[in-house]
């Protein structure tokens, strides 16, 4: 018994310098922990990210095919105007708007802004005033949740020389 005893002292008797060592291991324990759960939840983060923009681009390229098909139709309509063909129209715009698509509001005259438009091209006008302002629009832009874009409005843009 006495070896035992003595073998239960010894294990008591933990030198000051080792107390510090496994104080200074299990900060370092610690640290590490709370690194690795806020590298986790920065990974979570990014994720919910990615599957948001994901989720975006899917949902956007899927309304501007709906959208080429209905701008079809109204092309058709414009020539033909058969009221069937302008229900169906009526029909998908309500889903498109329904879904948060706005068309983005373009007019002549407009000044160019590259954030809702894309130039297709420039032409040189005579009349300063028209530099840099929207000459004639192409194609209709769309917005998404008054956000994102769809589609940008497709224009003719003034320039000098």
């Amino acid at each position: 018994m006495k070896g035992k005893i003595s073998k239960i002292e010894k294990n008591k008797k933990i030198s000051s310098d080792n107390f510090v060592e496994l104080e200074n291991r299990l900060k370092e324990l610690e640290e590490g922990k709370l690194r690795a759960l806020a590298d986790y939840q920065n990974l979570q983060k990014r994720i919910e990210k990615e599957k948001e923009e994901l989720s975006y681009i899917l949902v956007a390229s899927l309304l501007n095919e709906i959208i080429e098909v209905k701008e079809d139709l109204e092309r058709f309509y414009e020539s033909e105007k058969n009221e069937g063909i302008k229900l169906i129209i009526d029909k998908l715009n309500n889903i498109i708007n329904l879904r948060g698509v706005q068309e983005i509001l373009v007019k002549k005259g407009q000044e160019f802004d590259s954030n809702i438009m894309q130039a297709i091209t420039t032409i040189k006008v005579e009349n300063s005033e028209q530099v840099n302002k929207v000459i004639d629009v192409i194609q209709k832009g769309y917005i998404l949740n008054a956000e994102k874009i769809i589609r940008p409005t497709r224009v003719v843009v003034g320039k000098k020389d």
